[in-house]
């Protein structure tokens, strides 16, 4: 294993580093026979990159998650990843992206989670209402743009052609952009009057705190929302 499966993990890697994208994320893992405590927390980490056929996948074990460890993995043979990194909002990913100098997007998806979270156990019916909004009238309007563009992409590419970066760009600027300006004043005019420890607080917090990362795909077409 060690001499057949190796190589070919490090081409991989070579592989996700020289892409223009990377996906990052992390979850926790218990490990029970380590240096450290049953209970301690451990990390397993994602990183994904590549076209659609062509997605390359490596998951990493981590014994402790610090920047030093996230930045080792964006680090190669050939020197650090210089392309573009999509993570959720962990604060370590600040780090790294601006160790590196690299462009660091959000993922729209965690923060959709967030409000999905609060709509299913938020105990007053405001608050349910409130999240319900945020996930149908907002990001529910943005992820139905986004899956237009991928039916758009997918449609070209059976005829031979290709949806250009462009085009991806023009088309998230003329209806993406009007709706993240509706939905940020919408989160700054609730958050403040909103108990910072509910579901919806949290929502609202992870939103505001994480919205230059959230919207930067909306100046890149080649980057997913």
């Amino acid at each position: 294993g060690s001499e057949t499966v190796m190589p070919l993990i490090n081409l991989m890697n070579d592989g996700v580093l020289a892409e223009h994208l990377v996906q990052m994320d992390e979850t926790y893992l218990q490990v029970l026979r380590s240096e450290k405590s049953p209970h301690s927390e451990h990390y397993m980490v994602v990183r994904a990159a590549g076209p659609p056929g062509r997605r390359i996948v490596l998951f990493t074990y981590l014994p402790s998650r610090t920047a030093a460890a996230l930045k080792e993995l964006l680090t190669g043979a050939d020197g650090p990843f210089r392309g573009k990194l999509l993570t959720d909002g962990l604060e370590l990913y600040d780090i790294v992206t601006g160790e590196l100098r690299i462009p660091h997007f959000g993922c729209l998806q965690h923060c959709r989670t967030y409000f999905n979270k609060a709509l299913k156990v938020t105990e007053l019916p405001s608050g349910r209402s409130l999240a319900r909004v945020a996930m149908e009238d907002y990001l529910g309007r943005v992820f139905k743009i986004e899956r237009e563009l991928n039916e758009l992409r997918e449609a070209r590419a059976r005829t031979g052609d290709t949806l250009s970066a462009e085009e991806v760009l023009k088309r998230r600027q003329e209806k993406s952009a009007p709706i993240f300006a509706a939905f940020h004043k919408w989160v700054e005019d609730l958050l403040p009057a909103t108990p910072p420890q509910s579901a919806l607080g949290k929502a609202l917090s992870y939103t505001h705190n994480q919205w230059n990362k959230l919207v930067l795909h909306l100046e890149h077409g080649d980057v997913p929302a």
